[in-house]
């Protein structure tokens, strides 16, 4: 934690101890601290996230009220230098692991499913003109597409071996050919539906809530679905099942893919960073997807 930070929740919170913090976050874009577990303090860690929190803001304060399940609903504040950051009611529970899924009843993943289909329909039905206006950005899905494309090859194809090159080239190929062929219907995103931010109850098995807007934007829907076949085939179904909007004849393919690639951009992201301590292990975990693949076409 920053000595900044401490000092701005000390100001709010003079008698706070270090037992009463908790660490919640120290991902590459925010930092996130709570105090008794009651209220959270979360830090934008670079320039881009900190102008676009005044909109997270705004977005949030005005979905809250119609979605489903919890959403943090955040006060702008500022720091002494002017900096921005935010409060809000701290969301209590544990990421939705894959590790703690298996533990849950098929009741609980059910329930948990009906859940996430109900909060993704409310938001990717939000209408997508309000986002535009708050400023946040619309994705062009073929030219991110064609980023990745020469991103990968100068990052992670030296990583790969031949096999996996090809296997790699064809999803790529595959999907500019699907966006392409078929114009997408954007819709409000989250964009990072990952474990760390679907917050569950360990004792109740339910959703909390779902934190963590800083990549909201206009993009493919299927881009939110892209982790959950982790917690199996039949959680995934579900969550289809209870999800409102209207899915075209490729959505699942996509859905696939955006899986796929999921593999490669975190290998990407650790090239980038020059984590090195950290390659092996994500290009193993891409080499083992790879395979599970294989055998499965």
């Amino acid at each position: 934690m920053e000595q900044r930070h401490l000092e701005e929740i000390k100001k709010r919170f003079p008698d706070v101890r270090s037992e009463d913090l908790g660490e919640h976050d120290a991902g590459w874009d925010y930092f996130v601290c709570s105090v008794k577990e009651h209220t959270a303090f979360r830090f934008p860690r670079n320039e881009h996230y900190a102008r676009q929190l005044p909109n997270e803001v705004t977005f949030l304060r005005e979905f809250a009220p119609i979605c489903p399940v919890r959403v943090p609903v955040p006060t702008l504040q500022t720091l002494p230098d002017g900096s921005p950051y935010v409060t809000y009611d701290f969301i209590p529970g544990e990421p939705f692991s894959v590790e703690s899924a298996t533990g849950f009843t098929r009741s609980d993943l059910w329930g948990i499913a009906v859940q996430l289909g109900m909060f993704l329909s409310a938001l990717h039905s939000y209408p997508p003109e309000r986002v535009t206006r708050l400023g946040f950005q619309r994705t062009d899905v073929i030219a991110a597409h064609e980023n990745r494309i020469c991103e990968t090859e100068k990052l992670v194809f030296p990583l790969m071996n031949k096999v996996e090159q090809k296997w790699l080239t064809e999803r790529l190929d595959l999907f500019r050919v699907i966006v392409s062929q078929c114009p997408l219907r954007v819709r409000p995103t989250h964009t990072d539906l990952l474990p760390e931010h679907m917050i569950i109850d360990p004792q109740a098995h339910r959703l909390n809530g779902v934190i963590d807007y800083g990549d909201l934007e206009l993009n493919d829907p299927a881009v939110d679905f892209t982790f959950l076949s982790h917690y199996g085939q039949d959680f995934l179904n579900a969550v289809y099942a209870n999800y409102l909007p209207q899915r075209d004849e490729l959505f699942e393919t996509r859905r696939q893919l955006y899986d796929d690639f999921l593999y490669v951009l975190n290998l990407k992201h650790m090239v980038e960073k020059g984590y090195s301590a950290k390659i092996p292990f994500l290009k193993k975990q891409l080499s083992d997807h790879i395979l599970i693949a294989q055998r499965a076409e």
